[in-house]
C-alpha cells in the first residue's frame, strides 16, 4: 500500500503542476520503484517462502484493484 500511496501523492502533485515534466517525473518514479523495489522484495519473498509465496502472489494483486 506504501508504494500505491507514493505514486498517487506524486499524481496529484502532477495534477496540480501539469506539463510534461510532471508526467515525465510520475512514469519515471514509478518505473524506477517497481525496478528497485518491488521486484527485488519480489524476489526475496520468494527465494525466502518459496511455494507459499508463488501461490500467493497469483491470488493477490500486485496493486489496487485487478491491475
Amino acid at each position: 500500500p506504501i508504494y500505491v500511496g507514493y505514486v498517487v501523492i506524486l499524481i496529484g502533485i502532477a495534477v496540480l503542476r501539469p506539463g510534461i515534466v510532471s508526467a515525465l517525473c510520475v512514469t519515471a518514479f514509478t518505473v524506477l520503484l517497481f525496478k528497485l523495489a518491488v521486484e527485488p522484495e519480489e524476489a526475496h519473498l520468494s527465494a525466502k517462502f518459496g511455494a507459499q509465496w508463488d501461490e500467493y502472489a497469483t491470488r493477490v494483486p500486485r496493486w489496487l484493484g485487478p491491475f
